[in-house]
């Protein structure tokens, strides 16, 4: 039973209980060991370094059999992946796309580099998109005319929606699909922060036509830098890798662009480490929920303190560990943190406040303000 409040410096105490009171405590570095050495060792002795490496394939080909996609497209970014994936499911110039306020910069700028529209929208407390509220929102604002979605004040077509699953914790997909059924909307699945994750038993990024990865150096798994497209479209696959791989054609011998590309394609090295890291994959999942759980533990008998934990029918890779507070202050919490060497944050400021985003449409933020105020990420990483 919860019985008190904590005090900041109890906080920062028990994290470094959990973490054995190591000397410096970082919010999330790469688990990086013999594998990794050993695999981009090869890739650089077989001189498979570039995009035209025989190590990217191999490593599209592991990820495909973790996700039970089709295809995977390996890129050099998860905002990359964003980007394709955007343009590759035919969203134009003007439409609108639905985004949770609450949520990293990269799938609202992928949106706006298609001249497209974000459009925030609000999350629940689960950190998911607030399909209820989204619902009862989209009735006042929109009407369906010839199969598609109109915004009645903003006279645009609202075409897709790009729900993130924050943390690993995958949205409730169930109902999000009955939306996107229900308003005519594409899915695109932000996946980036969910590989490993499930939702009754089907991987993040899996639900849609279109997924998306990211293996960034702060990830559950890295290439250092690195993203990937996941989908069982073939069609869809071959577009983005035409994308990303500059258009280039072939006719007779030569090189032709007929369209604006991209040069996105992942490298083979990046390729290679990724390759190291997921010989160790289930082993990193593993620590990570232990993890979770020894939080979950010494936080449980204090009344203003809750771990975020994995949602109902969601299968959680517990990427990052997240705790929300109440009657705390954040101020001495960062100040005590910072003497202690131990590295925390706060999540996201809504992406609807910058000066770049202010001008774009969205739903009342009221869930997505509060915590965005109240939730800080703790030291994740695997051990």
């Amino acid at each position: 039973m919860q019985e008190k409040y904590i005090k900041e410096f109890e906080i920062i105490k028990l994290i470094k209980k959990v973490h054995k009171n190591k000397k410096k405590i970082e919010l999330h570095p790469p688990a990086i060991g013999k594998w990794e050495t050993y695999e981009v060792s090869k890739a650089i002795k077989n001189k498979s370094i570039s995009t035209y490496g025989q190590t990217t394939p191999l490593f599209e080909k592991k990820i495909s059999k973790i996700t039970k996609s089709k295809y995977v497209v390996a890129l050099n970014s998860g905002t990359s992946a964003l980007q394709l994936s955007i343009i590759a499911s035919g969203i134009r110039y003007n439409e609108e796309v639905l985004i949770p306020a609450l949520n990293f910069i990269a799938s609202a700028n992928s949106v706006i580099y298609n001249n497209s529209i974000p459009h925030f929208i609000e999350s629940d407390n689960n950190l998911g998109i607030d399909t209820s509220k989204l619902d009862k929102y989209l009735s006042l604002i929109s009407y369906i005319k010839n199969n598609t979605c109109y915004n009645k004040i903003t006279k645009r077509i609202i075409k897709a929606i790009i729900p993130t699953h924050v943390f690993g914790h995958i949205s409730n997909m169930g109902e999000l699909m009955k939306l996107c059924k229900k308003y005519k909307l594409i899915l695109i699945e932000d996946a980036s922060e969910a590989l490993g994750s499930y939702y009754k038993n089907k991987h993040a990024g899996t639900f849609g036509k279109i997924g998306v990865l990211s293996f960034n150096g702060n990830k559950i798994m890295t290439t250092g830098a690195g993203g990937a497209v996941i989908t069982n479209s073939k069609n869809l696959a071959d577009r983005v890798r035409f994308l990303s791989t500059t258009s280039k054609s072939y006719r007779k011998n030569n090189l032709i662009y007929n369209e604006v590309g991209y040069n996105y394609k992942m490298p083979s090295l990046n390729a290679a480490m990724g390759i190291g890291q997921l010989k160790k994959f289930e082993e990193i999942k593993k620590n990570k929920k232990n993890l979770f759980k020894q939080y979950e533990k010494v936080f449980s008998n204090y009344r203003n303190i809750k771990v975020i934990k994995s949602p109902k029918n969601c299968e959680s890779n517990y990427w990052l560990n997240a705790i929300k507070l109440k009657n705390t202050n954040f101020s001495k919490l960062f100040d005590i943190a910072n003497r202690e060497n131990i590295q925390i944050r706060k999540i996201w400021s809504l992406i609807s406040m910058g000066k770049a985003y202010r001008k774009y449409p969205k739903m009342k933020l009221n869930i997505s303000n509060n915590l965005s105020k109240s939730i800080i990420c703790i030291p994740s990483g695997a051990r």
